[in-house]
């Protein structure tokens, strides 16, 4: 099942800043909040996205996978969910395949000013409500985080 059927995604070029607002990343970003249910898990693990996808297969994802399964106890593993948040909303990590999170070209450290203050702001309503939305789900919350990702979580979770 495709979080967006084809038939219905936009014909604006996923390319740019205009991914932060694009068509297909607000519907992906409601079907998440709506329709997405969470795996039942004990700490959920915020990570930023990665120019190289799907994110799980990032240079920095592996990195971040190394880290947090070489510490954790192994049976702690399927206890452990890991939400990617940036440039692409909020995405559960197992979805970072799915269209539009595979497609888009953007590069926020590259952007403006402007662009970056509307990224904290976008971004940190959309943390807001995936927070809401999972506040049941899991026992803890974490993140890793730097820049415009870092200062939307800070707000996101005040």
């Amino acid at each position: 099942m495709a979080i967006i059927p084809e038939h219905e995604r936009s014909r604006i070029p996923l390319k740019g800043s205009v991914v932060l607002r694009h068509p297909d990343m607000e519907k992906a970003y409601r079907w998440i909040i709506k329709e997405y249910e969470p795996p039942d898990a004990d700490l959920c693990i915020f990570l930023p996205c990665a120019v190289a996808k799907p994110y799980h297969r990032s240079p920095s994802h592996h990195i971040f996978n190394s880290v947090i399964f070489g510490v954790l106890p192994e049976d702690m593993h399927n206890r452990i969910h890991i939400v990617v948040f940036g440039t692409c909303g909020v995405v559960p990590r197992e979805l970072d395949q799915e269209y539009p999170f595979m497609h888009y070209d953007f590069m926020l450290g590259k952007a403006d000013e402007e662009t970056k203050k509307m990224f904290v702001e976008l971004e940190r309503d959309r943390l807001i409500r995936y927070l809401i939305k999972t506040r049941k789900e899991y026992k803890y919350r974490i993140a890793y985080c730097l820049g415009e990702f870092r200062r939307a979580m800070e707000l996101a979770s005040s």
